[in-house]
């Protein structure tokens, strides 16, 4: 599992061991799908950070619960969300707060990334990181969704929100919100 980069040393280690996850101190820790993991798995792998200098953290995850895991984790940052800015009007819309009205359907059958205010096509690579957050200023967060992605479809999106059978995984893993319908809450 150990990977020499020019003069650096990369370790790739899971979670799945105890044992493996006390074996070695750490700088720099990677958590892919954060929310899958147990949490005293998390804490031992914090816990090999203790004598670091650096002890940087990266948290990637589908969301899953609100109030855990990565959206607990993303609650504590600056919260920075892809805002669309409109070549109309120039007003900036985070497509994940309108979620479904920010996508139109055409009479020609073509849905569009919608502007919030005057409902012009939006180009999802025109836009900019907004921090929802500003003034946290030690933890910075970044919400990526499949709705201003180049490569998905918004047609496919609409179509799958309203014909899903499964609105939680469609929410956590389409729109990348933590979600849990109502009848499945505590």
């Amino acid at each position: 599992g150990i990977k020499r980069i020019l003069n650096t040393f990369l370790y790739l280690r899971g979670m799945r061991s105890r044992v493996g996850l006390k074996s070695i101190p750490v700088d720099f820790i990677i958590f892919d799908e954060l929310d899958e993991a147990p949490q005293n798995a998390i804490d031992m792998a914090m816990e090999r950070m203790g004598h670091s200098e650096f002890r940087k953290t990266l948290k990637l995850s589908n969301p899953t619960l609100p109030d855990y895991g990565i959206d607990k984790a993303f609650q504590q940052t600056d919260q920075r969300y892809w805002m669309l800015k409109c070549p109309s009007c120039g007003h900036r819309t985070c497509l994940e707060d309108t979620f479904p009205a920010c996508l139109i359907e055409l009479s020609d059958g073509r849905v569009i990334r919608a502007c919030e205010k005057c409902k012009a096509e939006l180009n999802p690579a025109i836009g900019e990181w907004v921090a929802k957050k500003s003034d946290i200023k030690d933890k910075i967060g970044y919400h990526y969704s499949q709705l201003f992605s180049q490569f998905v479809n918004p047609k496919g999106i609409l179509h799958q929100f309203r014909t899903t059978q499964n609105l939680t995984d469609f929410y956590n893993l389409k729109i990348g919100i933590p979600w849990v319908e109502a009848t499945h809450r505590i």
